[in-house]
């Protein structure tokens, strides 16, 4: 259920919680104009999905169709959360660490990579977060074959997304009225 708790003109709050138990109720932020919703569940910061209790708020408002967002936008939004960017990097050096330690030669590369990394990396940090060779990671120095990058990841993720959509659309669809 959700039930309206707060109305400044712009946004509505909403109070989500399962029948009876309002004392595990999350709330919905809902900005009408420009058709955003923020739970204080976090899901989609965390995941990138939409948590039940937007879609509850999606539903009693009468928001028949999920609002569009430019790919740029959700990307940024997605990389936004520090769960997201932790996730990802520690995924990204699994796969390098698997890589780095077949041989001899790899695991002398990846430790000389991981070195300079570790450089940048603090430079960075002292840097407010600006690193300064922007296409470092891919230089020639130092190769990282066969690494997809988080755009591509992102890219591959929204159009299996957007499948899913489709197919369920044309679900509800063929349902008889």
């Amino acid at each position: 259920m959700a039930s309206k708790s707060e109305d400044d003109g712009e946004s509505i709050t909403y109070q989500v919680a399962k029948f009876g138990e309002d004392h595990k109720a999350y709330h919905v932020k809902f900005n009408v104009l420009e058709m955003k919703a923020t739970c204080s569940c976090q899901m989609f910061e965390f995941s990138g999905l939409l948590c039940r209790h937007v879609l509850t708020v999606f539903r009693v408002t009468n928001v028949l169709t999920l609002p569009s967002q430019r790919p740029t936008d959700v990307y940024t939004g997605y990389l936004e959360s520090h769960t997201v960017r932790y996730n990802t990097l520690r995924h990204e050096a699994f796969k390098f660490v698997e890589e780095g330690s077949k041989s001899l030669d790899t695991y002398n590369v990846a430790m000389g990579v991981l070195q300079e990394a570790t450089t940048r990396v603090a430079q960075a940090t002292k840097n407010d977060g600006r690193a300064g060779d922007v296409n470092w990671p891919f230089s020639s120095r130092y190769p990282l074959h066969g690494v997809t990058t988080l755009q591509e990841d992102m890219d591959k993720k929204i159009q299996e997304l957007r499948d899913e959509l489709e197919y369920a659309n044309r679900k509800c669809e063929s349902l008889p009225s």
